[in-house]
């Protein structure tokens, strides 16, 4: 299982999706490209991200 990585402490890839949180406890699907989070759903992100984790592994058949 995945755990909170502190942005102050690494970033992800270029080019990757992962889980964010942001200063207010908000929890987002962000894309991390050109050095900065965007949210996967189109939507601005008001509050800076302070932690990310890769998305999980896919369930198995």
């Amino acid at each position: 299982m995945s755990k909170w990585i502190k942005c102050s402490e690494q970033y992800p890839n270029e080019d990757t999706l992962c889980i964010a949180i942001d200063t207010e406890g908000v929890y987002w699907t962000m894309h991390y490209t050109e050095e900065d989070f965007y949210p996967d759903t189109g939507d601005i992100c008001p509050n800076a991200i302070t932690h990310w984790m890769p998305l999980p592994e896919p369930p198995t058949k």
